[in-house]
Formats: structure tokens, C-alpha cells, sequence
């Protein structure tokens, strides 16, 4: 799905750091995993995953459990997987 948003110029925000902020509040609202937020974002999960402190949010304040399902997103390409 493609989403036209129309920022004015004032706010000085690039695409990428658009990109960032729906994507770290799709992942903080459990929406999407983080590996779907990457690809939406439209960069590497490890980049994804590095550039979300910029942006308020870490895999690494998550509990056991969501940084379980983490590593599992890493390695399966979904969170949907149960062990």
C-alpha cells in the first residue's frame, strides 16, 4: 500500500525521518514486527533496529518475551512464529 502525506516544508523533516517515526509507532504500538517496519521504512533490520533510539523507542527496553519474538523475527521473517 502506498500512502501520499503532504508535510510542509517548515517542519523540515526528511522522507527517511518520516519513514522512521510511522515505522518506530507502528513497531511501539505492536502493529507490525520490527523486520516489517524495516522493509517499510525501506532499509536493513539491523539499521532499523539502530536508528530507533534516534527515535524514542529500543528492542532492548522490551521484555523477555517481545525480544524473544525479536530474535525470531530476525530469523524467521515474521513474529508470528510459536516455539
Amino acid at each position: 500500500m502506498d500512502i501520499l502525506i503532504k508535510i510542509p516544508d517548515e517542519f523540515n523533516y526528511s522522507e527517511h525521518d518520516i519513514r522512521m517515526i510511522i515505522g518506530v509507532s507502528f513497531y511501539e504500538k505492536r502493529i507490525m514486527g520490527s523486520n516489517e517496519c524495516a522493509e517499510a521504512v525501506n532499509i536493513e533490520y539491523g539499521e532499523f533496529i539502530r536508528e530507533m533510539g534516534k527515535y524514542g523507542e529500543s528492542v532492548f527496553e522490551s521484555g523477555v518475551d517481545e525480544l524473544s519474538d525479536e530474535f525470531k523475527d530476525f530469523i524467521y521473517g515474521t513474529q508470528n512464529i510459536k516455539t
